[in-house]
């Protein structure tokens, strides 16, 4: 028996304060979301499709703008147990709150990997749907997209950070 072809992945771009911002899905199932600014290109064969998920846009847009959105409804990408324990436990975080990579490992189950919580965070497909932005190193903001230290990536986490904040109206 031959397997079904899959779905091309589609695409939509939107502009948001800050940056430009793309959604991916295939077979409508969510695949990536993220700022275009940080991923080298889209793939040339993923079809632009203006239309694609209208309700998951508004409420990403919501979210870019400081909203509380909770996220947990929505499918997030398969992954390794360990990392989908992580980037559930991080879609539990209030907006505009913070944690530790330290508390990320225990409250994902296993407090000695904090490293690997490291990891499921940077290597995070759905930034915004799974607010990676929300877990900091334990001594500062800590890095964001790959990105340590003073970059246009960790200047984003802070200003998402900021937006949930002043939206909740506490500093």
């Amino acid at each position: 028996m031959i397997a079904p072809a899959l779905e091309v992945v589609r695409v939509r771009r939107f502009d948001s304060e800050l940056g430009a911002f793309y959604v991916a899905m295939r077979d409508g199932s969510l695949l990536e979301t993220g700022w275009t600014a940080m991923r080298s290109a889209l793939p040339a064969e993923w079809r632009e499709d203006a239309r694609l998920a209208p309700e998951l846009v508004a409420r990403i847009k919501a979210a870019l703008n400081g909203e509380a959105i909770d996220f947990r409804d929505v499918a997030i990408p398969a992954t390794s147990p360990f990392f989908l324990r992580c980037r559930r436990a991080v879609q539990a975080v209030a907006a505009g709150d913070t944690i530790t990579y330290a508390t990320l490992a225990d409250r994902a189950g296993s407090p000695a990997a904090v490293r690997a919580a490291g990891q499921a965070m940077r290597r995070n497909p759905t930034p915004i749907v799974v607010p990676c932005h929300r877990v900091v190193a334990r001594n500062g903001l800590g890095g964001f997209a790959g990105v340590e230290g003073p970059s246009r990536e960790c200047s984003v986490k802070a200003a998402l950070l900021d937006r949930e904040r002043s939206r909740r109206g506490t500093s």
